[in-house]
């Protein structure tokens, strides 16, 4: 047949011919990048296979770096006080955009997540398969999160899970401050400074549910705006948080008493200034970085 060229070498064993030709296989190379250090990402659809995956950051500083790799921790068995959640949303903030930017020595992402259970463990009554939860938990951003039950909570059925996601840290956070810290009670008054994020706007909503009188610091004329329109914090409790004279003008719109409680959530210089703010047996929470 002359659309074959000869064999010049070959083999032969146990009456078999062998001849040194090779071809291409996609999948089993696929297979050892995986297991390998040259791995190289592939395009897929996310749900449309088998397997769990979880975000993984590089070190490069680029958003392309963010990939899918397996999560081992998936095909583990369910600790019995553990909820497995098929992830739908997954909360961001600046922590995580330093890490996809190269800027942390961290290289996971996500720290909240909402979906649907999937499975519970055996000692688990408070959830039950199908149900939407949202939970706290580092490395959120992978198919499926498990968290203990304790750190889960159900979404409400007037409430979306992505809303859910979206509030859920800034109000737990905000709720562990103002009532578990600063104990703060109706009809006391407060300082948040810090106001327009939102951990700040998370406390002048639970602030003033709880029946305290709110005054606010604000960054800019924006984060003013917010408050006043949104809150209706009346423009006389609302300071520039960048006032060299923050202390006395707070001490000024509280005719010198100071406040109940000061809830900081910047990381700047004012803390003398804040900390002037503060009335006899007040107390002074703390939540920047530093």
């Amino acid at each position: 047949n002359k659309s074959y060229e000869p064999e010049m070498e070959y083999a032969e064993k146990n009456g078999t011919i062998f001849i040194p030709r090779f071809k291409t296989n996609n999948s089993f190379d696929h297979e050892i990048d995986r297991h390998s250090a040259r791995s190289k990402s592939l395009m897929q659809i996310l749900y449309d296979q088998d397997r769990a995956l979880k975000i993984f950051a590089g070190k490069t500083g680029q958003l392309n770096d963010l990939r899918w790799m397996d999560d081992e921790l998936a095909t583990t068995a369910l600790s019995e006080n553990d909820v497995e959640i098929k992830t739908q949303y997954v909360g961001l903030e600046q922590a995580d955009v330093n890490v996809a930017k190269g800027s942390s020595q961290c290289t996971t992402v996500g720290r909240q997540v909402g979906g649907i259970v999937t499975r519970v463990g055996a000692s688990v009554t408070r959830f039950q398969i199908g149900q939407k939860v949202v939970a706290v938990r580092p490395e959120a951003c992978r198919m499926y999160a498990r968290q203990s039950q304790d750190f889960v909570q159900p979404v409400p059925e007037h409430m979306s899970v992505v809303d859910a996601v979206a509030a859920f840290r800034a109000y737990v956070t905000a709720y562990y401050a103002l009532v578990n810290l600063a104990h703060i009670q109706c009809s006391e008054s407060i300082l948040i400074h810090g106001a327009g994020g939102e951990v700040g706007q998370a406390a002048i909503q639970l602030s003033r549910y709880l029946g305290a009188k709110v005054y606010v610091t604000v960054r800019s004329e924006e984060e003013r705006e917010t408050v006043t329109r949104m809150y209706s914090i009346p423009e006389g409790r609302v300071f520039r948080s960048d006032s060299g004279t923050l202390g006395q003008s707070v001490l000024r719109a509280v005719h010198g008493e100071g406040v109940d409680v000061v809830l900081s959530l910047v990381d700047d210089d004012v803390a003398p200034q804040e900390r002037l703010c503060v009335g006899e047996f007040g107390r002074f929470i703390g939540l920047g970085s530093r």
